[in-house]
């Protein structure tokens, strides 16, 4: 019988070489997990039922529950931020240059509506409070 040598990963990045996947691929994974541990600090540190979390983002209770036990099969990342907003946050993607268009950098922060945030020409994605469509903030959020 063979053994299996593990494989060792330090970095999001490893982990998506590691499993075949695409830079593109592996950028949407990473922004997937930064949303998920977020989301999870949050609902931890309010303490909240996995049915209350559903019924502010408007889903179902057990995709909620398969989502904070980390499946995250079939899941959009528009799903996880209109989660984020059903609980009173809003999520801040900067985009930023990289030293080479291939492997592109990104940085994902969640962040409580009251707190500063670092960099103001970012944009801001969020749900109103009519509506769950998502709302675009920033100058040219009408030439979508």
């Amino acid at each position: 019988m063979h053994r299996l040598k593990p494989i060792v990963c330090k970095t999001p990045e490893e982990v998506a070489a590691a499993m075949g996947l695409s830079a593109a691929e592996a950028k949407k994974w990473q922004l997937q997990h930064a949303l998920l541990k977020r989301l999870k600090e949050i609902v931890l540190r309010q303490g909240i039922t996995h049915a209350e979390v559903a019924k502010r983002a408007g889903t179902s209770r057990t995709r909620v529950t398969a989502i904070l036990n980390d499946d995250l099969d079939h899941v959009s990342s528009d799903l996880l931020v209109r989660i984020l907003a059903g609980l009173g946050y809003r999520v801040k993607v900067s985009v930023v240059k990289s030293d080479t268009a291939a492997s592109p950098k990104f940085r994902f922060v969640a962040r409580a509506d009251s707190e500063q945030c670092p960099n103001d020409t970012s944009r801001w994605l969020g749900t109103s409070a009519r509506s769950s469509a998502p709302r675009f903030g920033g100058t040219d959020a009408g030439a979508r």
